[in-house]
């Protein structure tokens, strides 16, 4: 589980996407969000407590169990592990976003759905590990800042993109700066 607090409009502030632990101190600002990718349903009710709370699509079984709605349910449209229906999460997320490489992100609601254009890639894709992961940490962080789902993925699609540049993810990711 990684937890990210929004924080001001400093870059230099900011960690990579996806690779820092930011936890809330008492009395900090209620802007947080929690990427939840944990299989035990108490330490996801006690994530709910975020502001925007973040699951992986590989976590159903303890979103039932648990049974809380996040605000988003993350997955991959081409693994079957994560890309099953809106209508498979009980109780329903407020959003399922599936990634489809350099295909549109879906954003999938009761009734609605949306397309957000990725990102181009770089001319050169060395490696894709960790691109999903950036994808979803930076989603997270953009979430607790307060910007609608489809603007977060806009702005978090170049963090999983920029992981294509190599093969270690942590040496290209992108800097997160607060919009």
């Amino acid at each position: 589980m990684v937890r990210f607090r929004a924080r001001g409009n400093s870059d230099a502030s900011s960690p990579p996407s996806g690779a820092a632990v930011c936890a809330r101190p008492p009395g900090a600002s209620p802007r947080w969000a929690t990427y939840f990718t944990g299989a035990d349903p108490e330490s996801l009710r006690l994530a709910r407590a975020a502001r925007r709370l973040v699951v992986t699509a590989r976590r159903g079984a303890a979103l039932r169990a648990a049974a809380i709605a996040p605000d988003v349910v993350i997955g991959s449209a081409s693994d079957p592990r994560e890309n099953a229906p809106l209508d498979a999460y009980d109780p329903c997320p407020g959003a399922l976003v599936l990634t489809d490489g350099p295909r549109p992100v879906r954003v999938l609601r009761p009734g609605s759905a949306a397309l957000v254009d990725a990102p181009p890639a770089p001319d050169r894709v060395l490696g894709d590990y960790g691109a999903g992961d950036s994808f979803a940490g930076a989603l997270a962080y953009y979430l607790a800042h307060g910007l609608p789902v489809e603007e977060a993925c806009r702005l978090a699609g170049p963090h999983g993109a920029a992981v294509l540049r190599g093969i270690d993810p942590l040496e290209t990711q992108m800097r997160l700066i607060a919009p």
